[in-house]
């Protein structure tokens, strides 16, 4: 083998993932290649976090295999065992390493012995500008329409001074933005030391430019330790993102979420407290079994109370295998209504939020050229807002800059020129 192709879906610790494996591939002297037809070696690094997720990752896998008939052809990542007679139909010579195979790459293709407690250092994500760090797998949930504790296993965490190293080591390969993530973020722990514990460490330990994000956290997880670091050190980045799911107490039983909606919205008060102006997001899923309208109006109306920045609508995806599975299910009729309503709720709220914004200064991370026209860039700020501003000294990409918020249309900010 001398050529790979790697084609990644899912979350932000697959993306992980899918970097440990193209690193180790490219350290052991096979080359990357943009297209699959000149790869002997087809990777695909599934999600199958709703139903529609796992197709996806199906129709891939079976399109790549038949460009290239007699590649080896790997699918990797999360592939639960009810999974994989469906991905062997729809190609029967593909090689399904497990779990613990994946962690010294794929079936001994390349035997290279994964790191501490199976973590394995990264030194950058391609076409990234922002840098994914794992610092925590698995989950000891077993919330009932969740596949993901049954493929990812129990909870681990990474060493501080591994994870300290490894943002360390993405720093000086010019990343200013790294992304703590996780299975179960919040559930981090590494002997006394909690996710507030490891934020403060990295912080100290590289006094350099740059930024952290928090990737998803269970609302109780946001605690006040965690909020005193957020707010004590402005390169920690005012966004969390705390899953809802519903705002119906009934529902979040059924679901077994560790939380009822008055916990939720007092989260929520106690994070805008803390912090100055900070980005709430949310998932909101839509047509779990039992939702009628009145638990679903339920979910609109503290989402408003919450004051939520974003929200991530979705309808709920029945997963074989999970105690919500043998439920009764929501007509896809409603689902789609219950969608779209939402939807239309989500991109009120946003607007609210960000126009608040409108005439602030802020310190944006660009992280790519405006294509459409030239002098212009787009980055993020803090807040997790869009930004196209106006090219100045010292712009590019992976550079900070202090940018007017002015024009705000279609969910994006424009910096004025002149």
């Amino acid at each position: 083998m001398k050529r790979f192709y790697l084609k990644s879906f899912g979350c932000k610790v697959n993306q992980y993932d899918a970097q440990v494996l193209r690193e180790r591939l490219l350290g052991s002297g096979l080359s990357e290649t943009l297209s699959p037809v000149k790869a002997d070696l087809v990777i695909v690094n599934f999600c199958v976090i709703t139903a529609r997720a796992a197709s996806r990752s199906r129709r891939v896998l079976k399109s790549l295999a038949g460009k290239k008939p007699g590649a080896r052809i790997i699918a990797a990542g999360c592939v639960p065992s009810q999974e994989r007679e469906r991905v062997l139909e729809a190609v029967p010579d593909v090689i399904l390493p497990g779990r613990e195979e994946q962690k010294g790459l794929a079936q001994g293709l390349i035997p290279v012995p994964a790191g501490k407690n199976g973590f394995c250092r990264v030194d950058g994500l391609e076409a990234h500008t922002r840098a994914f760090l794992k610092v925590q797998d698995g989950c000891n949930m077993r919330c009932a329409f969740c596949i993901i504790p049954s493929i990812r296993g129990i909870e681990c965490s990474r060493p501080p001074d591994d994870v300290s190293a490894e943002a360390g080591r993405l720093l000086d390969n010019g990343y200013k933005e790294i992304v703590f993530c996780g299975i179960r973020l919040g559930g981090y722990k590494s002997g006394k030391l909690r996710l507030d514990g490891l934020l403060r460490k990295v912080l100290d330990d590289h006094q350099r430019d740059f930024r952290v994000r928090l990737s998803s956290l269970n609302p109780a997880e946001a605690t006040p330790a965690l909020l005193e670091v957020m707010g004590n050190d402005p390169r920690a980045a005012r966004h969390l993102h705390l899953p809802l799911q519903s705002g119906d107490a009934g529902i979040l039983k059924a679901m077994r979420r560790p939380y009822t909606p008055d916990q939720f919205l007092s989260k929520a008060e106690e994070v805008h407290a803390a912090l100055e102006d900070p980005a709430i997001s949310t998932d909101l899923m839509v047509g779990f079994p039992g939702e009628d309208e009145r638990a679903f109006e339920a979910s609109l109306t503290l989402l408003e109370k919450a004051g939520v920045s974003r929200v991530h609508v979705f309808p709920y995806s029945k997963r074989d295998g999970t105690e919500a599975a043998a439920l009764p299910a929501v007509h896809d009729r409603d689902k789609k209504y219950r969608v779209e309503k939402a939807a239309e709720t989500a991109k009120r709220l946003k607007k609210a939020y960000d126009t608040g914004f409108v005439g602030k200064k802020a310190r944006v991370l660009i992280e790519s050229e405006e294509k459409r026209a030239t002098d212009r860039f787009k980055g993020l700020t803090s807040r997790y807002q869009q930004v196209i501003l106006c090219g100045r000294p010292g712009c590019g990409i992976n550079s900070f800059v202090v940018a007017r918020l002015d024009k705000y249309e279609d969910g994006v900010f424009n910096e004025k020129t002149g």
